[in-house]
């Protein structure tokens, strides 16, 4: 007569686990080594930017959620943050703020989104981001007649060194990308550029992406 209550207990245990290990799936995951703090937040359904990050994360990961928007001041505590990546949300809407407080951000990762260069990006977004070095707006809708286009806010990134972006129509970049010294093709490949502030230079620089969107298949 024990022995259905047993195999009820048993099973009571083998719910309570499930549901516990349910649970922790659905929580950031923390690691530090050598003085780094890594936050992996993906796979989560968020819909916003948690506001529980710690201020001395150095490396956060919000890829593959639900955020749509990345509101204002949402990281203006973490003046620690080196790396932020929020690829594969649904974010169409940036506000002013968005990235205020991001001091000290070396890499952002926004591709995979539902950015317009026409609307989503207002002028000075990217102003806070002073020792930005790395940028990824890949895989962003295209706009402005069927081109792959992108803001003129870029040209606020001082200190970038890397944009990895889809091939574009020459007419689409701006002078404002002065300082640009890497720029990374779909395919992979990249291209190194002294300074495009030299008009010659910018010709050259321009023939150059075009073959090379031309080898991997793609209109430029």
């Amino acid at each position: 007569m024990e022995k259905p209550q047993y195999c009820l207990t048993f099973s009571l245990l083998v719910m309570f686990f499930c549901l516990l290990g349910s649970l922790e799936a659905k929580e950031c995951i923390y690691l530090k080594q050598q003085g780094e703090m890594w936050l992996n937040c993906s796979h989560l359904g968020l819909v916003d930017v948690p506001q529980s990050v710690s201020e001395d994360t150095t490396e956060l990961t919000l890829s593959h959620n639900l955020i749509s928007r990345i509101q204002s001041n949402a990281f203006w505590n973490q003046k620690s943050l080196k790396y932020l990546d929020i690829s594969f949300n649904r974010i169409d809407q940036l506000s002013v703020l968005s990235f205020e407080g991001l001091l000290n951000l070396q890499t952002l990762n926004i591709s995979n989104n539902h950015l317009s260069t026409i609307t989503s990006f207002p002028k000075g977004v990217f102003k806070p981001l002073k020792s930005l070095l790395e940028l990824d707006i890949r895989y962003n809708p295209k706009t402005r007649r069927g081109l792959d286009d992108y803001p003129d806010q870029v040209g606020e990134l001082v200190s970038l060194n890397i944009l990895r972006l889809d091939c574009v129509n020459s007419k689409a970049f701006r002078f404002q990308l002065y300082y640009m010294k890497t720029f990374w093709g779909e395919n992979g490949q990249h291209l190194f550029v002294s300074d495009l502030r030299k008009f010659a230079l910018w010709f050259v620089f321009a023939k150059r992406l075009k073959r090379l969107c031309q080898s991997a298949g793609m209109r430029a």
